[in-house]
């Protein structure tokens, strides 16, 4: 007990996301299999995921600019989404521009922090925890940005192909939980640990 590992105070926002992803997504899973329109699950859902996402950004920053800035993005993204969901009248995900957009400021955020962390950082970035959450995000939301796109247009023309072309986002968040269990598994011992977002 004396050696277990647990998760950094900064990356505690992190776990919270695992943890309410976990559910959301078997919720979804439940949904679909009884034939049930899940989309107003993936509505609740995402704003909580990016509000998530963000606070955890805003405490792992260290100058006062780009923490306002991130709460900028935050709060455009909440303006976004609230006039969508008073005015827009397709309730389909791949229509959302606030999607895109929150998906869109936190990949920015996430390769800047990758940057900063492969120019500042003294240590193998390989043995970092921190370093592979954030890969987990930009591996994820960066590719989702085009796809969901494309598949934007192509829900236009042929709704049943979008659809059936949906899976490779599954895929991509697969691949997001992958990176986040290679991040877990490298956690610090009590004694090891520093809390990511402080000196």
């Amino acid at each position: 007990m004396r050696n277990r590992k647990r998760v950094p105070d900064g990356l505690r926002p992190i776990t919270w996301f695992m943890v309410l992803s976990f559910i959301a997504e078997n919720f979804a899973m439940v949904l679909s299999l009884q034939d049930i329109n899940n989309t107003l699950l993936y509505k609740i859902w995402v704003p909580v995921m990016i509000t998530l996402l963000s606070y955890w950004l805003m405490r792992s920053l260290h100058r006062t600019w780009q923490v306002v800035l991130v709460a900028i993005a935050l709060a455009a993204y909440f303006a976004l989404f609230g006039w969508e969901s008073a005015y827009k009248v397709d309730g389909s995900l791949l229509y959302d521009r606030s999607l895109l957009f929150g998906y869109a400021f936190l990949s920015i955020t996430m390769a800047a922090r990758l940057l900063h962390m492969a120019a500042s950082s003294v240590h193998p970035l390989i043995k970092d925890p921190v370093f592979w959450v954030h890969v987990a995000f930009f591996a994820s939301l960066g590719p989702a940005i085009p796809y969901l796109g494309m598949l934007n247009h192509l829900y236009v023309r042929n709704m049943e192909a979008a659809d059936s072309l949906y899976v490779i986002m599954d895929v991509l968040f697969l691949l997001h939980f992958v990176l986040l269990g290679v991040a877990a598994a490298l956690f610090p011992s009590p004694q090891q640990s520093v809390a990511h977002g402080r000196p």
